[in-house]
């Protein structure tokens, strides 16, 4: 459960599990302090468990405004993700090889993935276009979040002389 909340671009998920369970703690805590007021007549127990409540509410805050935050700036999918990703360009038969690949990660159920990708040199520019074609079907099936492929035909970097 809590590998799923890392990992889920779902912040309306995250949202409604933290608050749930933050509620839930703070109406034990606020228990807690009104108990230890009636046992003890002091009503510091009662001003602890508010300044506890306060804190798991920033707690709460904080984890949601970065999860938030990662969405803003883009975040790439996990590595496993991503050699999947690569091994599934590689399978389609007129591509060479993967030069760069980025993955971006653009909201729940939305995924944008680029690469520069070398092509084999006896491949036409018609086999090139249905191999992109092939490539994009092959990722969205792996991963059926992935709204946009881009693939750049780039040649390899050979060393300078």
């Amino acid at each position: 459960m809590t590998s799923y909340l890392q990992q889920t671009p779902d912040t309306a998920v995250k949202a409604v599990v933290l608050e749930d369970t933050a509620a839930l703690v703070g109406l034990v805590l606020a228990a807690l302090g009104l108990l230890g007021d009636q046992l003890t007549g002091s009503g510091v127990w009662d001003g602890v468990a508010s300044i506890l409540i306060g804190l798991l509410l920033v707690l709460v805050a904080l984890i949601l405004g970065r999860a938030n935050t990662d969405l803003l700036i883009g975040r790439a999918l996990p590595a496993p993700m991503r050699d999947a990703v690569r091994r599934e360009l590689l399978a389609v038969r007129h591509i060479e090889s993967v030069l760069e690949l980025t993955t971006l990660v653009q909201g729940p159920g939305e995924i944008l993935i680029a690469a520069k990708i070398d092509f084999r040199d006896v491949s036409t520019s018609d086999q090139i276009e249905w191999a992109c074609e092939e490539a994009e079907t092959r990722l969205r099936r792996l991963i059926p979040a992935v709204r946009r492929v881009y693939l750049d035909p780039t040649p390899p970097r050979t060393p300078a002389r």
